[in-house]
């Protein structure tokens, strides 16, 4: 089958792709290099920034514009906006938006976007706080519906194991939302999973996931925000506390430096990632701020059962935090909102004309202790229910250079810092280097940041990367990685390293072309069992892909990608291919829209899968892993109407080979056929 793949991979690659297009086509977000820690975080996410065509309708003033105002715009790195916010203090008021070509580090491609997205014109005095917190803005309703049917040769048995689950296949999705950007926020979500019951009185909201907020902004000249109920927050580069979504994999090194301080709402269905209870921004002066919070949530743990805890002398424990969200049975449901726990905190931010420096304090503490199981990997890992962490982060910009960083310490004088240097070359390049060293001593549970897990412990690295726009239409990306874990990891017993390179190719035609060509492998270390010992030995991942994507006309974009996978342990060697082709329709003068994918995929093992992400209803999006053999394809339509009433529909089947090279729990989880269907309404008002 994969002389198969690659043969037609070849013609729709080279020879279709030569079509002559005509117009601009807007790309969709995706991570450059699929990391399955990311792409766990990428699924779960709703996308909240505003589109384009909503910047376009209501521009942004230049005059007063500060750094938050910039915070919807999706595309623009924190260097960039800085770059931005700096010119328009020295140089207010503008004459014409063309200035903007002539901030050094924005690119032209981006200065023809951002001509469009500000206006000129003076802020209209405010109505009444009543109307501009409350009255003002947009509400928007979202109902979705969705059911995944497998077929297997033994229905009988299939169905029989569905009893297993207490609720019904549907997946259900609700959603409402009163808004003004840069005003306020409103908004209620809850979500059915697959297999959950849609309704418990047990339960206190009755359903199984519920979220709400109030987020108000520009209350008065002291307080800036304050949020109430589910919330986002981060401090400095997200060594002590980050929960905000910020995908790293990418080959804009600007979107790597996270900004100081964020605030906002909590949008995704990712259960056990919200901050819930109250917090607060406030302006003390000029150049001072300070932040507030206080948060209590359950989340889903596992609890200690009796014999361990007889045995270990800890009654109130736990052994893991879970994060699937699944409450479809009676185990799970057993670990539903198990534990307890409390943060609080205050962070002080000063700001200069270059950057600003900023401190911080958080305590938290878990209701029970977690139960380690003696294993010497687990040596240096959090068991008290109690932290307490101290922080202090800073930015600072000499002309085209951007330092930044964050020092992070707690009681027991755990130590993690992460330091970074964005240098930009003029309009033709920029370069970063970011150096990390987190203790193994050192623990923050609800951590987000630049390493190989995400999280802030026991891990060295230095990350390097170029980016060169050769020129307008041609750009390469760079990078490489070292890093070392000076402590037991649970895969491996000894002190392990790695280390990963990649580079990609981009060329862009202009009303033309999309395309790129990228390789990456990483290396890393764990376990081998030899006798009664285990030593490490080093597994190789290497990715390549390339892609194209062009305008066949002003209505239809086409869209095709061929990807190959290595995986390599012991001498022996799994592989993995994949090809998928898109075609997409969309016209400003009519009301339908859609798109269609064909995929087939073919890979020795798991091992060897290949992440693609694929196109959903407005809101929801997947990247899912193939493996095995087999092939899958979807459709995606969508209506929308004059009257800001739109509807969308999704088919999706997939079909897994019997003699894939699978085996256990994983081969009994992919059915032979797997189809879908989700439906979503969506109502503006």
């Amino acid at each position: 089958m994969r002389p198969f793949i690659i043969g037609i991979a070849v013609i729709y690659c080279l020879f279709w792709n030569t079509l002559n297009a005509q117009e601009d086509a807007i790309f969709e977000p995706e991570p450059s290099w699929s990391k399955e820690e990311e792409v766990n975080l990428w699924s779960e996410e709703i996308p909240e920034s505003l589109t384009f065509a909503d910047l376009v309708k209501n521009p942004i003033q230049v005059s007063g514009c500060t750094i938050e105002n910039l915070a919807s715009i999706s595309w623009l790195t924190s260097q960039e906006k800085k770059s931005l916010i700096e010119y328009f203090d020295h140089h207010s008021p503008l004459s014409s938006l063309l200035e903007i070509q002539s901030i050094p580090g924005i690119g032209i491609e981006k200065v023809r976007l951002l001509i469009k997205v500000f206006s000129l014109e003076s802020r209209p005095k405010l109505n009444s706080f009543w109307n501009s917190h409350f009255l003002d803005g947009k509400s928007q309703l979202t109902l979705r519906w969705g059911k995944s049917v497998s077929t297997t040769e033994d229905e009988t048995s299939n169905n029989s194991s569905d009893k297993s689950y207490l609720g019904s296949q549907d997946k259900l999705f609700f959603r409402l939302r009163h808004s003004r950007s840069g005003y306020f926020s409103y908004g209620l979500l809850a979500e059915k999973d697959a297999g959950e019951v849609l309704w418990s009185k047990s339960k206190k909201s009755g359903v199984d996931y519920l979220s709400g907020h109030i987020f108000l902004e520009r209350i008065t000249p002291r307080l800036e925000k304050i949020a109430l109920g589910d919330y986002r927050y981060r401090i400095g580069q997200g060594l002590i506390l980050d929960n905000a979504f910020q995908p790293t994999g990418t080959s804009e090194y600007g979107s790597m430096v996270k900004p100081a301080e964020y605030l906002g709402p909590y949008n995704s269905v990712q259960e056990n990632q919200m901050l819930r209870g109250i917090a607060l921004q406030l302006r003390l002066s000029r150049y001072v701020s300070s932040s507030l919070f206080f948060s209590k949530t359950k989340v889903d743990a596992n609890l200690s059962n009796p014999d361990s805890l007889e045995k270990s002398g800890y009654t109130n424990s736990y052994t893991s935090i879970l994060s699937s969200g699944l409450h479809r049975n009676k185990a799970e449901l057993s670990d539903h909102n198990a534990l307890d726990i409390l943060q609080s905190g205050v962070s002080m931010n000063f700001r200069h004309s270059m950057g600003n420096i900023g401190f911080a304090g958080v305590y938290s503490r878990l209701e029970k202790d977690k139960l380690r199981n003696g294993s010497p990997y687990q040596l240096y890992q959090q068991r008290s229910a109690e932290q307490l962490h101290f922080t202090g982060y800073y930015q600072h910009q000499i002309r085209n250079i951007l330092l930044f960083g964050e020092t992070a310490t707690d009681l027991k004088l755990g130590f993690a810092t992460l330091n970074g240097l964005l240098i930009g070359l003029a309009k033709k390049a920029d370069a970063v280097f970011i150096f990390r060293k987190f203790s193994p001593t050192f623990n923050a549970f609800q951590s987000q940041t630049i390493s190989v897990t995400g999280k802030s412990q026991n891990e060295t690295g230095l990350f390097t990367g170029i980016n060169l726009m050769v020129n307008k239409e041609l750009q390469c990306n760079i990078h490489f990685e070292n890093w070392n874990v000076p402590w037991l990891k649970y895969t491996s017993d000894l002190p392990s390293d790695g280390k990963e390179w990649a580079a990609r190719l981009q060329y862009v035609k202009r009303k033309k072309w999309f395309s790129y060509a990228q390789f990456s492998m990483r290396e890393r270390q764990e376990n081998q069992i030899q006798g009664k010992e285990n030593t490490l030995v080093t597994v190789k991942n290497q990715n390549f892909r390339i892609h194209l994507e062009q305008k066949i006309s002003s209505d239809w974009t086409w869209r095709s990608r061929l990807e190959w996978h290595t995986f390599c342990k012991n001498n022996s060697e799994d592989q993995g291919v994949m090809i998928y082709v898109d075609l997409l329709y969309k016209s400003l003068g009519q009301a339908f829209s859609g798109n269609i994918r064909w995929c087939i995929f073919d890979t020795d093992s798991y091992n060897s899968r290949i992440y693609a992400y694929e196109n959903d209803v407005l809101y929801a999006y997947s990247v899912p892993s193939n493996s095995g053999k087999g092939s899958m394809c979807y459709l995606n339509l969508k209506y929308k109407s004059e009257k800001n009433f739109s509807i969308e529909v999704r088919l999706s089947y997939r079909m897994q080979h019997q003699n894939s090279p699978l085996s256990g729990s994983l081969k009994s989880d992919l059915a032979p056929v797997q189809k879908g269907i989700r439906m979503q309404l969506n109502y503006s008002f």
